[in-house]
């Protein structure tokens, strides 16, 4: 082969040889970036599941919490229309129990007067009946009027709980009517009906009605 043949071929094999080595370097150059990119993918996959794992954990945490708290205020609510329907009872008995006692008085009175012919301690029977009366009305008005003040304290009070609820140490109060001695005093009613008694007593002695 001549010179010039073999210097060309030996330039065309370098060449062959450097087109070769510089395919060969993208190549490798492609599968780096493509690991690269793959690694770079799959960690952000990863932290993409973590997010969405940590939000799913928070709405199940709230959820959780959310169940708890409509618990506590189904529980909250139960105990207050309990206590409002105790209240309502003890409101019906104790109204049930003034009634009584003033149809025993008013019969004392009617009996006292009935024994009794003097127009005088007739007509004074009559007017502490009447007197009676009203302090009846007074007492049933005035245990009204507790009971009134008593619901709303124990509404507002349910509210205000409410209103906090989600305390787990939260321990729900039954309703306290209050200390002895100041939810009513009827004495007034109390002494009215002795003395009307008393002048009854003594009229009927006078008149030999008494045994």
């Amino acid at each position: 082969m001549a010179p010039p043949v073999m210097a060309a071929a030996a330039i065309g094999s370098k060449v062959m040889g450097s087109i070769a080595g510089a395919r060969a370097g993208n190549a490798q150059e492609r599968q780096r970036n493509q690991a690269a990119l793959d690694q770079h993918n799959v960690s952000q996959y990863n932290a993409e599941a973590q997010v969405i794992q940590a939000n799913m954990r928070g709405r199940l945490r709230a959820a959780a919490v959310a169940r708890q708290n409509r618990q506590i205020e189904k529980n909250s609510l139960r105990e207050l229309f309990t206590n409002a329907e105790s209240l309502d009872l003890e409101q019906t008995q104790k109204r049930k129990d003034i009634v009584t006692k003033s149809r025993q008085h008013t019969a004392l009175i009617e009996q006292r007067a009935m024994q009794s012919n003097i127009q005088s301690n007739s007509a004074m029977a009559i007017r502490m009946l009447n007197l009676q009366s009203g302090e009846t009305q007074k007492a049933m008005s005035d245990t009204k009027r507790e009971f009134g003040l008593q619901r709303q304290n124990l509404v507002e009070t349910r509210k205000k709980q409410l209103a906090s609820r989600g305390d787990e140490t939260f321990v729900a109060q039954r309703f306290y009517r209050g200390s002895p001695g100041t939810f009513y005093d009827n004495s007034s009613a109390r002494n009215m009906g002795a003395l009307i008694e008393s002048v009854g007593h003594v009229a009927g002695g006078i008149h030999g009605y008494n045994t």
